[in-house]
């Protein structure tokens, strides 16, 4: 598989020596296709000139284009002829209990992987570095290459979920202290419980779909996903219902600690 990062404008082939090279005509998009059996394209904070390249060198269809470059949309799965199309969430620069997420659409077909992003994501670059140097000690196929992110990004969310974990500890200490003891009034614990359920809402909300796109990719039966990829894929869905999960419990001790 090769790869084109057009933010990092490099050209690399992972069965031969890393070769830069810009690309920044559709026509040197199209002539380095030619050259492998396999690609992984990057559209990272894309230019509105690269955006017209999923029609004019992919032939993606205008509805999945539009669900790149449209706000914000929740995960889901949708089938094409020639490709399948995915959306999930990326945790993006969260502090401490805030966050943000942003979307990652990934193109999978039997050739190529395109991903396209409106924000520059540390995983993407961290795996294009791996795939550069070699890190990984068998070619990827698209869809495993997908795999490999989708597994990257879900793990992305659990130290958020270590935190929030943190801030639920901290809230019921409050609650369950001595009036006398307490360093925030009633009033500050409310608002603090409120908030923190709330961010819990938002996280099951995209979380929750996401999950349901994995079970759905264990099921076997999109032909761009091979069986042996469809069993990583079962690890993922694992993670994630697992992440659900554990919201579902902070919810609960929420609730309970606000009814003390």
């Amino acid at each position: 598989m090769s790869l084109m990062k057009f933010n990092m404008v490099t050209w690399q082939r992972l069965d031969a020596a890393v070769v830069p090279k810009a690309v920044r005509t559709e026509a040197e998009l199209r002539e380095l296709l030619t050259k492998v059996p396999e690609a992984w394209i990057d559209f990272s904070e894309p230019a509105t000139e690269e955006i017209a390249w999923l029609k004019s060198v992919f032939e993606f269809h205008q509805l999945s284009i539009d669900d790149c470059t449209d706000d914000l949309h929740y995960p889901k799965l949708e089938k094409f002829p020639h490709y399948l199309f995915v959306i999930l969430h990326a945790l993006d620069a969260p502090q401490g209990h805030d966050f943000r997420t942003t979307e990652v659409n990934f193109f999978i077909s039997a050739k190529t992987l395109v991903t396209f992003h409106k924000r520059t994501l540390l995983t993407m670059t961290t795996v294009a570095q791996h795939l550069a140097s070699k890190a990984f000690a068998l070619p990827l196929r698209p869809d495993a290459l997908f795999q490999l992110l989708a597994g990257r990004l879900a793990d992305e969310y659990f130290p958020l979920l270590d935190t929030l974990d943190e801030e639920i500890d901290a809230i019921e200490d409050s609650v369950f202290r001595a009036p006398e003891r307490r360093s925030q009034s009633a009033t500050a614990i409310t608002s603090r419980f409120l908030t923190t359920k709330k961010r819990l809402s938002n996280l099951k909300r995209m979380l929750a779909p996401q999950r349901e796109v994995f079970s759905r990719l264990t099921h076997g039966e999109f032909p761009e996903i091979s069986a042996e990829t469809t069993m990583y894929l079962r690890d993922v869905y694992d993670r994630l219902f697992r992440i659900t999960e554990l919201l579902d419990s902070f919810r609960d001790v929420l609730s309970s600690t606000l009814e003390a």
